[in-house]
């Protein structure tokens, strides 16, 4: 054990912490002291020499040698000048307008055995305990009848039974087990609250927490924020998540003794109450993750390892299911709820979540670290112009040539890799179709969000002992039948490339596709293998002239190192090489973008080849002046530049 003094000006609210050594220190209002170690504390309020503070083997003495000296007991009495009064551990005394604090320290193992020991946390074990509970009284009261899963108050009518049992359980930890549990449900609630979550006593309802006790628990981040000095910058949240994790158990120790201990009790129960519903009603500790608007990805690894992305970046959050059959559990009930299921004979499934976030899930034998859950989250709304702009995806010159294109009905591939942004991009583009227009989607998983007022959306359905399926080329073949003006298929990965030309070429000009492909020429040559993969027989020749017939433009985006995505190409596509025999393609507008130096901005270039179908182009409301702007170099500091 040692001994901190916790120095805070009551006016100021400013909190410093000296680790004491086993000598005399000197409180007063100089930097300097010839009668043992100075102590500052810098107030018309103090004096110089005002007190002493001696270690002896029976602990603290504090005398005073000034007025103004009051202990902190239920007394608030001044001390008496000259006088030596001892003072036990978490003591508390004030000299002017300053509040001190002798804290015992004790080291941090004493809070890490349960983890140097690889053991479950002991908050889980509490979790899990109530949550067994729990499940026995919903079980039996739902064979008499009495409750039903189904319901839609389900979660409401739970609360009483999972109140009632964890105050048993509650009453049943002992005093150490309870710190432990606090210091975890204290971790946990700092990791929320770096992702961009509420905390846990925020979502608290009910009588049990006040907003006095709301407001103690957020001056007590903020101490902890500071002490683990984590940073309020944007795009910092991983290096915030390490620092908390790395360091978290060294700063809960040293402030152990002077923490709210009623306080940190209720922050234990809230936990325990969200988290046990969280389980029995949907995505246990994934459902907070998915409140947050910032998260765009949650990816399960294994019951102890769940990571997010936010802005393009992954990181690991800390966070954890009570053990494997939990994660296990979490990934059965979203099969089912997707009206399917994932088991050891089919391994491997896809679903989706109420809200229609797109899920995959693979557990054992093919995850060997058990249920691998990939949550792909849908933004509450679709991204505006303004949104992008700032966000430096495109630039205002590239998004009044696509407006004109899609007005003009030019077919458009969207290609990039996995996690570029073309289901953003291609809801963005949908978003500026004429409202009169009809449109069909035909995806493998609905993914599209075409706010617009006459749109068809089908969905491929997988093929099943009970059921021929529906793929997405069937699909394609039947939306011709249904009088679309366009049709936007969500990715083409197969066949219905060579359905989707046809298309294109036989009167359904304005359609829409993405792909996976890293460049424009490296798109041309995907399409080229999908549709010989479709097996009609088609020499490459006619395909590429297939090709070129039907496409018009090729938007190439990429995710950068950093996690920024953007536009890194406009092209168009051309006729056929008369020496190459393949497809030619015409660059319109580049990107210029350095992940390993971001404060310099990203510059948007013409490329210096005027599109072919300029006159439609013009004609649907582009300036072919913006063309002729050059480079622009777009940065948060450069708000008046004008941008191509």
């Amino acid at each position: 054990m040692g001994t901190t003094l916790e120095i805070r000006h009551t006016l100021r609210n400013e909190v410093h912490e000296i680790k004491l050594g086993r000598k005399r220190y000197v409180l007063g209002s100089s930097a300097e002291s010839e009668h043992g170690e100075a102590i500052r504390l810098k107030s018309a309020f103090v004096r110089k020499n005002h007190a002493f503070l001696d270690y002896s083997a029976r602990g603290w003495n504090l005398t005073a040698k000034f007025a103004d000296v009051r202990s902190k007991d239920d007394r608030n009495e001044e001390l008496e000048i000259d006088t030596e009064y001892r003072f036990r551990a978490n003591a508390r005394f004030t000299i002017g307008d300053f509040e001190l604090a002798l804290i015992e320290t004790p080291d941090a193992g004493e809070l890490d055995a349960e983890a140097s020991q690889g053991q479950m946390p002991r908050l889980d074990i509490l979790i899990d305990e109530t949550k067994l509970r729990v499940s026995d009284e919903t079980e039996r009261l739902a064979g008499r009848g009495e409750l039903d899963q189904d319901d839609p108050d389900y979660a409401v009518k739970i609360m009483p039974i999972i109140d009632r049992h964890l105050a048993d359980a509650i009453q049943a930890v002992e005093k150490g087990d309870l710190r432990l549990c606090a210091k975890e449900a204290l971790r946990r609630d700092l990791i929320m609250r770096i992702l961009g979550h509420t905390g846990t006593l925020e979502r608290a309802r009910g009588h049990s927490v006040k907003d006095i006790n709301r407001d103690d628990m957020a001056r007590l981040h903020v101490e902890f924020q500071s002490k683990l000095g984590l940073s309020s910058t944007s795009r910092s949240h991983r290096d915030n998540l390490r620092k908390l994790n790395d360091k978290f158990s060294t700063v809960f120790a040293a402030k152990a003794n002077t923490l709210d201990f009623n306080l940190l009790k209720k922050l234990v129960e809230e936990t325990v109450r969200q988290s046990v519903r969280a389980i029995m009603t949907s995505i246990g500790p994934l459902e907070p993750l998915r409140e947050i608007d910032a998260i765009s990805e949650i990816m399960v690894v294994a019951h102890d390892e769940i990571f997010v992305e936010i802005e393009g970046r992954l990181m690991l959050t800390g966070l954890r299911f009570v053990d494997e059959a939990e994660s296990m559990r979490v990934a059965a009930k979203i099969a089912r709820d997707s009206d399917t299921s994932v088991d050891r004979t089919n391994p491997y499934r896809d679903g989706r979540l109420a809200d229609g976030s797109r899920v995959n899930m693979v557990i054992p034998p093919i995850a060997l670290k058990g249920a691998a859950v990939t949550i792909r989250k849908f933004g509450k709304s679709a991204l505006t112009l303004e949104q992008l702009v700032v966000k430096e995806s495109l630039s205002p010159a590239m998004a009044s040539f696509l407006k004109a294109c899609v007005v003009s009905k030019k077919n458009i591939v969207v290609a990039g890799g996995t996690g570029s942004g073309k289901t953003t991009m291609v809801n963005w583009l949908g978003s500026l179709i004429p409202i009169s227009e009809r449109v069909i989607t035909i995806e493998d998983t609905a993914e599209l969000r075409l706010y617009l007022e006459h749109v068809v959306s089908l969905q491929a359905v997988a093929k099943t002992p009970d059921n021929a399926g529906h793929t997405i080329r069937d699909l394609v073949k039947n939306a011709l039948r249904m009088r679309p003006d366009r049709i936007v298929i969500g990715e083409c990965r197969g066949g219905e490339a060579f359905d989707m030309l046809q298309a294109m070429n036989t009167g359904h000009e304005g359609s829409m596709t993405t792909l996976h492909a890293n460049n424009p020429i490296e798109t041309m040559s995907r399409i080229e293998n999908l549709v010989l993969a479709a097996g009609e027989g088609l020499p490459v020749d006619a395909i590429r002239y297939q090709i070129a017939g039907a496409l018009d433009f090729v938007v190439q985006l990429k995710q950068y190192a950093d996690g920024n995505r953007k536009i890194a190409e406009i092209a168009e596509v051309g006729g056929i090489d008369p020496i190459s025999k393949r497809v030619e393609i015409n660059p319109i507008f580049q990107t210029h973008y350095n992940a390993n130096r971001p404060g310099d901005g990203t510059a948007f270039t013409f490329a210096g080849r005027t599109p072919v179908a300029i006159a439609e182009i013009v004609e649907a409301g582009f300036d072919p002046g913006l063309l002729m702007g050059g480079v622009s170099a777009m940065t948060h500091s450069d708000a008046g530049a004008r941008h191509v």
